[in-house]
């Protein structure tokens, strides 16, 4: 199984990735940037080598696809999400991010 994760460097995401790599499992994080201080907390120096970071935007959906099939993710976790004081600053990237973020459907375009 080889999972890419959005939201993977929260406090949830970061439980889930422990989790998956103590089932032996290679995850991939899907995040705008890298921020180790939480999963460092759970994770050791061996473990911390099967989490990879994808830099992206989970609410371009063509950008997301493109890193899951470039990592060759045979699952997709969806775990991103804005908290209040962002979504309260700015009402639209939290609708992006936590509404649409989600809701899209991830497709391979069709052929013609």
């Amino acid at each position: 199984m080889r999972v890419l994760m959005t939201g993977g460097y929260g406090c949830i995401g970061s439980w889930v990735a422990k989790q998956l790599v103590d089932e032996g499992r290679e995850v991939w994080i899907y995040d705008l940037k890298e921020d180790k201080h939480r999963i460092e907390l759970l994770l050791d120096e061996m473990a911390l080598g099967q989490v990879h970071f994808v830099q992206g935007d989970v609410s371009d959906p063509a950008a997301l696809l493109g890193a899951a099939e470039r990592v060759e993710a045979t699952h997709l976790l969806h775990l991103a999400g804005l908290q209040v004081p962002t979504c309260r600053a700015n009402p639209l990237l939290g609708a992006r991010v936590n509404v649409l973020g989600d809701a899209r459907r991830l497709r391979k375009p069709r052929r013609v």
